[in-house]
């Protein structure tokens, strides 16, 4: 049933989109786009692997970790491409008529607009005369508004990038968020009107002049171990958060591992980083990449001078991207990390062969 309600659901919108030139080669890959990833995109939803937010069109990092746990579940061949064996559990048997018809959408426009070839191109976001968006951002979508959206947020000290993309990845939104934060809008990490608004006007709120009320946390100041833990002020020493922030993680040993969540009852690696160190005051990214490259942080280069509190850096292997896996330094040698493998979070030992040689660098937020 849900298969046959994400092909119906597919077919909808792929009859009311724009014809985006597209491969019917039959496999989904990073960076691939178009209707048929539109339709993986449905089914992977109705499964509960990726949010309905992310239906986008485009196989970002989101969709490619989707997949994997998909995968994963399914002991298929965890690789992160939809071919054929993914798509026709995803899709059911047919699942070769999503490419055929945007192919033949494709072809059937390039006949009649030769001409015209900007016209064969994916969806753009327009702006109307009166300043208002024709559709709302997210991330990952590709848009060449998503270019000015990251200039602004790099004018008010959120995003910090040598250059912009048409790109809405974790660092956009979370710069994103921390704007619409600083400016008493609603923080969902999404650029609708209100928030393009703001971002294009010169009374909005910079990262300087938030200062430090825009990092602190609003969490609840009860002393649970589900995420109570009341925020730290200042005159608090360090070593008093740095210990905080370990025993609020080590209060979380044993929570299940999920994907892309941040507390309070499960976890992916970055959101057990991201969940303590916010619940201490430091808003830092969620993403596990995005941690590595933490701009106010120090990079630690070397396992033999971590401390504790420093955000670990691994790549673990078969990735696309620098660091795929953060943990926290706890001490002796350990730390603790919400596990993909172990399906918890768990603490591990830094010197055993494995994580040793997936070891990159760290990066300590407190002195």
């Amino acid at each position: 049933m849900k298969k046959a309600m994400a092909l119906f659901l597919a077919i909808l919108i792929i009859c009311t989109l724009p014809v985006s030139s597209f491969a019917a080669s039959y496999v989904l890959r990073l960076e691939s786009e178009g209707e048929p990833v539109i339709a993986l995109q449905l089914a992977l939803s109705q499964l509960g692997y990726l949010k309905p937010k992310y239906i986008t069109g485009y196989y970002g990092e989101l969709t490619e970790d989707a997949v994997k746990d998909f995968q994963e579940d399914r002991d298929f061949s965890v690789d992160g491409v939809a071919g054929p064996s993914t798509l026709k559990s995803l899709l059911g048997n047919d699942y070769k008529e999503f490419f055929d018809l945007a192919a033949s959408r494709s072809s059937s426009s390039s006949s009649s607009s030769s001409s015209n070839e900007e016209e064969i191109v994916q969806a753009e976001v327009k702006v109307s005369s009166n300043g208002e968006l024709s559709g709302a951002l997210v991330m990952g979508v590709t848009d060449d508004l998503v270019n000015l959206i990251q200039e602004r947020l790099k004018t008010y000290g959120f995003l910090s990038i040598d250059a912009t993309t048409n790109y809405f990845g974790e660092m956009t939104e979370d710069a994103v968020i921390a704007f619409q934060k600083a400016n008493g809008l609603t923080s969902d990490g999404i650029v609708g009107n209100k928030t393009f608004q703001m971002l294009l006007s010169s009374d909005a709120v910079s990262k300087s002049q938030a200062g430090t009320s825009s990092s602190v946390s609003n969490s609840s100041s009860s002393s649970s171990s589900a995420g109570g833990y009341i925020n730290m002020v200042s005159g608090t020493s360090s070593n008093a958060t740095i210990n905080g922030i370990i025993d609020l993680a080590k209060a979380q040993l044993g929570k299940p591992y999920k994907y892309n969540t941040r507390g309070t009852e499960t976890f992916d690696c970055s959101g057990l980083v991201y969940y303590c160190y916010k619940n201490y005051g430091y808003s830092i990214p969620s993403s596990s990449a995005a941690q590595s490259q933490y701009e106010d942080g120090t990079k630690i280069k070397s396992i033999s001078d971590l401390r504790l509190g420093d955000i670990i850096c691994f790549n673990t292997g078969n990735s696309h991207v620098a660091i795929n896996h953060t943990g926290l330094y706890i001490g002796n040698g350990q730390f603790i990390h919400s596990s993909s493998s172990a399906k918890a979070v768990i603490i591990s030992n830094i010197s055993s062969g494995f994580y040793e040689d997936a070891f990159r660098w760290a990066i300590r937020i407190i002195d």
